[in-house]
């Protein structure tokens, strides 16, 4: 939902996708950056509805931010076109944060001052004050020029460590406050990686050089005879620096990167330098930044928390993440931050994301691992459009196959997992083994609320399965209908693979042994149809068995089914069909 304010900053109007009759909106797009936390939203509407009048240049919009705090931007630029779609109303709006670069920031010098007094400093006189405050300490301050409030904050946030996010508050239609919350950190380090194949739709690796040096001359203020100062009379040995040298060099960098032999010299003024130790400690610091090349990349990605609700794939600019693709010649494995997000709300597919401060991960990756990227669910569009607001509904059943009300599978774990020297935090899944990792020995669960997914009349289960453990007994899609009887596939010691709709100890279906083995995957399809009375076990494309099923004997399906029980599997490919598939259609997958 969208709230439209005059000029006075008064609530007209709503613009919303799911109310009868309201104004909708689509093509959206929030884009915010953790450089310079800009922040903007641009949207289009029907020029037809009566609401888009309320679309004006220099008026406001009110949107709920991804954690549903309220975010107020300022319409610059609208623009009415008439394309294939109809004739439409385009606007763009900026954080109204940006009237900041109206406040003006006069000279001052502000000594051992706490982040409470040096924002009250810069925010005096604007409609904006300091809300949530996460750091401490105090800091020196000495401005200068006469600049803006809005150009000095992400300064000054920097120099405490650090981080801003614009918000406003909202009551009774009518903007009640402004706020720059003070952070020590936007995001978090989730745990979360972006796979190909996944929920990487596109990738592209940027390498700039334009900007690399292998050595800096740092220069500081000037004295008061005009003098530059600098720190070329210094000897250092810890910046393997001779006296009458004027810049500090890094000799790995120009074996990668220098003109033959020559270094790559650049020019990096610090008017802030005290004295030449302090000036020759700044120019080492900017040039561990600049010996290097600028790599970016660009991932568009579908936001599947957002999309289909999982917590745990749930992004914020500024969360530490892993990127994972093997389709390049050298398999990109690393964590990096989230530097700028770009959130479609009424379509999360189109959303993307830019990524800084990268850390490339040691991994043991093979040219067999690159199936990694196969996605949990085979038929993740279906779960989409089951979830997608503008899929039609008939009889509660969407146009993909997918009951409006179907759940899709949860995941979780009760506390932070290392694996392969990487944290994961709280219900962030951990992929490998070409599939998701669930092992409840380590707390972990993969869960199907059964109702309007899972039909006891019949259907067919398909899944990927590589077991990280073969013991007695390995227990998959597992449904207790009581203290005796169950739906259950499992797999043994031996490596045999079971599958029975029967009492505990009663009739299965099973393989010979060691067609299960650790670390290697086994693809199971299990089938029941109550119309032909009969359960049936396929395993890597073969047929291995039928038995009896009756409805009558056992009724409904329990509530809920466990994918993994007890011991650790990767599960990839899952895919669950309300109908009894044909024997072809299972052996070719």
């Amino acid at each position: 939902m969208i709230y439209l304010l005059d000029r006075q900053e008064k609530v007209r109007g709503i613009l919303s996708n799911d109310i009868l009759n309201a104004c909708p909106y689509y093509e959206d797009y929030l884009t915010e950056n953790l450089t310079d936390y800009r922040l903007i939203y641009e949207f289009k509407v029907p020029a037809n509805h009566d609401t888009a009048a309320l679309v004006k240049e220099g008026c406001y919009f009110i949107i709920r931010g991804l954690d549903d705090e309220f975010l107020m931007f300022r319409i610059r630029i609208t623009k009415s076109n008439i394309d294939d779609k109809g004739t439409y109303v385009y606007a763009y709006g900026e954080s109204a944060g940006l009237e900041l670069l109206t406040s003006p920031c006069r000279p001052a010098t502000l000594v051992s001052q706490s982040p409470e007094m040096i924002f009250k400093y810069l925010l005096n006189g604007s409609r904006w004050s300091l809300g949530r405050n996460e750091v401490g300490g105090t800091a020196n301050f000495t401005f200068t020029d006469y600049t803006t409030v809005l150009e000095k904050m992400p300064e000054v946030a920097a120099a405490f460590k650090g981080e801003l996010k614009y918000r406003v508050e909202l009551k009774n239609g009518q903007v009640t406050g402004r706020f720059v919350d003070l952070l020590e950190r936007r995001g978090s380090i989730t745990g979360k990686r972006f796979t190909v194949g996944k929920d990487i739709t596109g990738l592209t690796k940027t390498v700039d050089t334009t900007n690399l040096f292998t050595a800096l001359l740092g220069i500081g203020p000037a004295d008061e005879t005009g003098n530059f100062m600098t720190f070329a009379k210094l000897n250092s040995v810890g910046y393997n620096k001779p006296a009458g040298q004027d810049f500090l060099a890094d000799e790995s960098a120009l074996q990668l990167w220098g003109d033959g032999d020559k270094h790559l010299i650049g020019f990096v003024k610090f008017n802030e330098a005290e004295n030449p130790e302090h000036l020759m400690y700044l120019t080492y610091n900017k040039l561990q930044e600049t010996k290097n090349p600028v790599i970016t990349y660009d991932v568009k990605v579908v936001l599947l928390g957002e999309l289909l609700g999982y917590e745990w794939e749930k992004i914020r600019l500024g969360d530490t993440i892993g990127i994972f693709d093997t389709s390049f010649s050298e398999a990109i494995l690393l964590n990096a931050r989230i530097q700028e997000t770009k959130i479609s709300f009424t379509d999360p597919q189109t959303s993307t994301v830019t990524l800084s401060d990268y850390v490339p991960v040691k991994t043991n990756i093979n040219a067999d691992m690159k199936k990694l990227q196969s996605s949990l669910l085979k038929n993740q569009t279906t779960w989409n459009k089951a979830n997608n607001a503008n899929s039609k509904a008939s009889s509660g059943i969407y146009e993909s196959g997918v009951h409006k009300l179907a759940k899709p599978p949860v995941f979780t774990r009760n506390s932070v997992r290392t694996y392969k020297g990487l944290d994961y935090a709280i219900n962030a899944p951990i992929y490998d083994y070409g599939g998701l990792i669930v092992d409840p020995e380590q707390g972990e669960k993969l869960t199907i609320e059964t109702a309007n997914v899972l039909y006891a009349e019949e259907g067919t289960i398909e899944a990927r399965i590589t077991p990280l453990k073969l013991v007695d007994f390995n227990n998959l899609f597992r449904m207790e209908y009581n203290s005796s009887s169950r739906f259950l596939v499992y797999m043994n010691a031996k490596g045999r693979v079971y599958f029975s709709i029967d009492n505990w100890s009663a009739g299965y279906v099973r393989t010979n042994e060691g067609v299960a083995q650790v670390g290697k995957p086994v693809k199971i399809a299990v089938r029941w149809s109550n119309k032909s009375k009969t359960y049936t076990l396929f395993v890597n494309g073969e047929l291995i068995g039928t038995n009896y099923y009756s409805k009558s004997t056992f009724g409904e399906f329990p509530q809920t089914m466990n994918v993994v029980y007890n011991y650790g599997c990767a599960i990839s490919d899952l895919r669950i069909s309300k109908t009894a598939r044909g024997d072809v259609e299972i052996i070719k997958g």
